[in-house]
């Protein structure tokens, strides 16, 4: 801009300064550039907090659901009468309170379901006692009541040999099961956790299911443990080892789980194993936030969920 010269009204030789207008010009192009810049920082401190904030997800997430599958995938039938081989079922009463569903971005909902799986694993001429399931994080006999828990795993602490593994020590591992006392924390800001289990043709095995695999003698029972359809043959031990339960209802839509027991020589060709876990900032939030208001918070938070999947055949299982 050319400086111009100009006589004053006393006679005196001064430079003409920058109009209002200039000025003005002037400082609206500086905050127009420093707010274009502070976006550009705010939307990269978001990136960054995102970013970390899945690692802190995908981590642990893969790393416990590594663990739960090589577990799983160990499970062994033991062959004794109604000892339990593998159970998975919802870890809350059904009817106590209804599933936690949250909305998705396409319009669906999703259901997210806290079972616990219990199954015996062999070593050599010795029996465990594994399991899985979600409890408070502070304290692993304590059930999850408000939707989100710490991932524990169970192991007995004491081998049964092949000679003393009778239904009854079967029933004692399963009472230390129930009691959780011997359990270590895997995984925290669980929401959910299914085992679904699978014949060998694909055929999940579901409450009401009528074209599972023959070489399972099935007994179907309802949430109120009505016996809806039973083996002729029922109840020798021998005959009926596999027993489905409707156990729990999800809203209004009819989505219904299913308990699992697998009794005597009984276990499913494989199992799909599902675990989802919420980012840490989110799980902080919903535990600060009264009841029942933090659900309906965990409801809408259906993106910071991240779901982990994986098919696990059974070596195991009788042909």
């Amino acid at each position: 801009m050319n400086m111009q010269c100009e006589r004053g009204p006393i006679g005196r030789w001064r430079a003409a300064g920058f109009s209002l207008v200039e000025v003005l010009v002037v400082v609206g192009l500086l905050v127009m550039i420093v707010y274009a810049l502070i976006s550009v920082f705010d939307r990269t401190q978001r990136a960054l907090l995102s970013s970390t904030a899945q690692v802190d997800v995908l981590e642990p997430g893969r790393a416990a659901l590594d663990l739960v599958g090589r577990d799983l995938e160990e499970m062994a039938p033991a062959g004794i009468g109604q000892g339990t081989n593998l159970l998975a079922l919802i870890s809350y009463p059904a009817g106590s309170r209804p599933l936690l569903c949250q909305d998705l971005s396409d319009g669906s909902r999703r259901t997210n379901f806290l079972e616990e799986v219990f199954f015996m694993v062999r070593s050599n001429n010795f029996w465990l006692a594994k399991g899985f399931f979600v409890a408070s994080p502070t304290n692993p006999t304590m059930p999850v009541t408000n939707g989100i828990g710490t991932l524990y795993r169970f192991l007995s602490a004491v081998r049964v040999t092949s000679s003393w593994l009778d239904t009854n020590s079967m029933f004692e591992l399963r009472r230390q099961y129930l009691i959780r006392t011997n359990a270590n924390p895997v995984a925290d800001g669980v929401i959910h956790l299914q085992v679904q289990p699978y014949d060998r043709f694909g055929v999940p095995f579901l409450f009401g299911r009528a074209d599972l695999d023959p070489k399972y003698f099935v007994a179907h029972y309802n949430a109120a443990y009505q016996a809806v359809s039973v083996p002729s043959a029922f109840p020798n031990p021998g005959i009926t080892n596999v027993v489905l339960r409707q156990a729990a209802r999800a809203g209004t839509n009819d989505i219904w789980a299913s308990d699992c027991f697998f009794l005597g020589d009984a276990l499913p060709a494989s199992v799909d194993l599902e675990l989802a876990l919420v980012e840490p900032q989110v799980v902080d939030r919903y535990r600060a936030i009264p009841y029942p208001a933090n659900l309906e918070y965990l409801e809408r938070q259906a993106g910071a969920v991240h779901l982990f999947k994986r098919r696990i055949p059974i070596r195991n299982t009788q042909p």
